[in-house]
């Protein structure tokens, strides 16, 4: 422990003294946060969280493999750079129990965000969006964790032959029954338990079932939830499967705890038993991107070295569970004139107590909730008021500059929140209070509540942020998925903001002051706060993704959607700066997996924008095909047309290719590509090319 406390306090030391800023552009918020283990009843699940709210839209392979795709919704982010294509990755503990390898990011210019989670080998899974919509599930059901036979992709359970009812199953379910309808629900459960690890058979559903109603009548409703899912799962056209719907429609609990109330990153400990992990990652590479200019020669646009860094600690005592994290990094430019830049994305202690419900932290973290608006130094605490109710408060300076020294005391904020569980059945209800000050400016002051309802094929998040200072809205937003056959998932997502979000604070932006007290010599404080109002846009947008199950390994994707951005005027002798109107676009996708060989995923998409400038039609081919274990090749091709109104039309051609090789506790990785610019009209063709490669170590 004093080795773990020494490593926190002296990255603190340094992280304090100031560096010299050679760059001023906005330090990009880190999106992945962390993930956390769960078990109920018979599933075992990973879930993956983020700092910002994220939309499930489908997944690839289906059913099962060593490599999992899961594609997201464009990032709804709080400062523009997020958007340029990145990745992260998590690191995943040496002890982990469940046979994950990585977890990693992707964002690109022109393809929807994916996370990518790699297997130690075959397994069977499930992906859901989680209940607070900034975070993902994996659910990897414990009858599939072992080893699969060779040459056998695993599939979602149930798929195995029926198998004769032989004189032991038969005694076995009577005798289940009978202790069943005696009130004897531990031998019950023992019997039902021991016919369902028997080989597959024709009863096997009905001890399944039966095993769920025992459980939920001794009382243990989040492992009956977890039974009857599990049976849902395993046999979707079953006789029983509308009865066991309707069962767990009616059992839907709190079956995930609260979200202040996280689940303990670090095992309990009994008898005072100390448990101290260390572990993390390094990752270190080269990035070259490149422009053809017109003498022949080639413009350099980036030449850098990048290194980041992952560093985790957990420490389990009887009573407690405490937690370190510090994620940075530093990139070093050969470019003339652009200099380094030197990142901490998070660097905070955690601790929670069992005994107590209490959970806190103090350091430098991301949060898109409770009216916080991204990265911060500060401090969160939260406390358990009863089993459903939970009480939080946060307090900290707001973090935007690409510098890892301290910022001052300009800007502070503080609020408090509130979040009830099963306020009704399948509701959750999240409400918050915040304010924040710049200088001698009230900056932002806002309330806002989150309401959560989730049952079986259906879900409803919507989410509201008022501002009670500037008397505007500052976000209104809901996210609906509907399931309404197993085959079939549909969401429908709307969003409407400002953009940035409404602070006294955007008054600089255009201005020759770097803060509201200079601005403050040249405009009076309704001036200033009109000012404010005149540099925020306002954005809406509205999509529905569909998609559509047709085989065991393919699928098929619809996209629609459409987008609106305000003018900004002039004023305070900032120019104006016009709206885009109505935008829209649409697109399709063919998803399908074991194409060549088993474990590959090929894709092919059209779509459709139709935007302020150009109308845009664009044709992409992606594919990731494993040359040997841990060894992927990613080829990808997109090809636009792009049909501009005040200038040539213009063919865009941009192949790339992505090499991923995992050995041992390394990973490496190269991507190179270009983007060819083709006017159709004459002219001079444009070439933009990238190449970069790295290599990770986990420990």
């Amino acid at each position: 422990m004093f080795r773990a406390v020494c490593i926190i306090v002296g990255v603190l030391v340094v992280a304090s003294f100031p560096v010299r800023r050679t760059r001023a552009q906005p330090v990009r918020s880190r999106v992945l946060e962390g993930f956390s283990l769960e078990r109920t009843g018979g599933d075992a699940a990973m879930r993956i969280r983020f700092t910002l709210p994220v939309i499930y839209l489908r997944h690839s392979p289906h059913d099962g493999g060593d490599l999992l795709e899961i594609q997201l919704a464009p990032l709804a982010v709080p400062d523009p750079e997020t958007l340029a294509p990145f990745r992260e990755s998590l690191r995943i503990p040496n002890d982990m129990p469940l046979p994950i390898d990585s977890v990693v990011l992707h964002v690109e210019a022109s393809a929807n965000p994916t996370v990518e989670v790699r297997f130690d080998r075959d397994v069977a899974y499930r992906v859901e969006q989680g209940r607070d919509q900034r975070s993902l599930v994996v659910r990897l059901p414990e009858a599939l964790s072992q080893t699969p036979p060779k040459h056998e992709r695993p599939r979602a359970p149930g798929l195995g032959a029926a198998a004769a009812v032989s004189d032991e199953r038969k005694k076995l379910m009577q005798e289940g029954r009978d202790a069943l309808t005696a009130g004897d629900f531990d031998r019950a459960n023992a019997l039902f338990t021991k016919l369902i690890a028997l080989p597959e058979g024709p009863d096997t559903p009905d001890a399944l079932e039966l095993l769920a109603l025992t459980r939920e009548r001794k009382g243990q409703r989040a492992h009956a939830k977890a039974e009857y899912e599990g049976y849902l799962v395993r046999y979707p056209d079953h006789a029983g499967t509308q009865r066991v719907r309707q069962r767990l429609e009616a059992l839907i609990t709190a079956s995930e705890a609260p979200l202040p109330r996280r689940a303990p990153l670090a095992r309990r400990r009994e008898g005072g038993r100390r448990d101290l992990e260390v572990f993390g990652s390094l990752y270190t590479g080269y990035r070259y991107d490149g422009r053809e200019v017109d003498s022949g020669g080639i413009e350099t646009l980036d030449s850098s070295i990048l290194t980041d860094m992952h560093f985790e600690t957990r420490l389990s005592l009887a009573n407690w569970a405490l937690r370190s994290q510090v994620v940075g990094g530093y990139r070093n430019s050969f470019v003339l004139g652009d200099g380094s830049d030197l990142r901490i994305s998070s660097l905070f202690v955690e601790a929670e107590s069992h005994e107590y419900d209490l959970l806190g932290s103090f350091g430098r973290r991301s949060r898109s909730s409770d009216g916080v608006l991204g990265r911060y130094d500060g401090f969160e605490a939260h406390i358990a008021l009863s089993e459903d109710v939970a009480l939080g408060v946060i307090g900290g300076l707001p973090v935007d500059s690409s510098w890892a020294g301290f910022g001052g005391f300009e800007r502070y904020f503080g609020g408090v929140n509130l979040e009830i569980i099963q306020i009704l059945e399948g509701l959750d209800v999240g409400i918050y209070g915040i304010a924040q000050v710049a200088g001698d400016y009230l900056d932002r002051a806002a309330v806002g509540a989150e309401l959560r309802y989730f049952e079986v094929g259906r879900s409803l998040t919507a989410f509201l942020d008022y501002d009670v200072y500037h008397l505007s809205l500052n976000i209104a937003q809901f996210i609906a998925t509907w399931q309404p056959f197993d085959s079939t998932y549909i969401t429908l997502f709307g969003d409407y903001r400002n953009t940035p979000t409404l602070t006294t604070r955007n008054a600089i932006q255009g201005q020759a002051f770097s803060d509201l007290d200079s601005l403050g010599t040249a405009f009076s404080r309704s001036e200033i706060e009109a000012l404010a109002k005149d540099r925020t846009a306002r954005a809406a947008n509205l999509s529905l993704s569909v998609s559509q199950l047709l085989t065991e390994d393919s699928q098929l994707a619809f996209d629609v959607g459409t987008s609106h951005l305000s003018e900004m005027p002039a004023s305070g002798g900032v120019t104006a700066i016009e709206g885009t109107g109505f935008e829209f676009y649409s697109s399709g996708q063919l998803i399908v997996n074991d194409i060549l060989t088993e474990g590959d995923v090929g894709s092919v998409g059209l779509r459709y924008a139709d935007t302020r400038f150009s109308d845009t039609v664009s044709g992409t081919l992606n594919a990731r095909y494993p040359l040997m274990k841990r060894f992927y090749i990613t080829p990808q091709l997109r090809a636009d047309y792009r049909m501009q109104r005040a200038a040539q039309d213009l063919v865009i051609v941009s192949p790339s290719l992505r090499l991923d090789l995992g050995i041992w506790k390394l990973r490496l990785d190269a991507q190179g590509g270009l983007d060819l610019e083709l006017p159709q009209g004459g002219g001079k063709s444009e070439m933009d090319f990238f190449f970069s490669a790295g290599i990770r170590h986990d420990f």
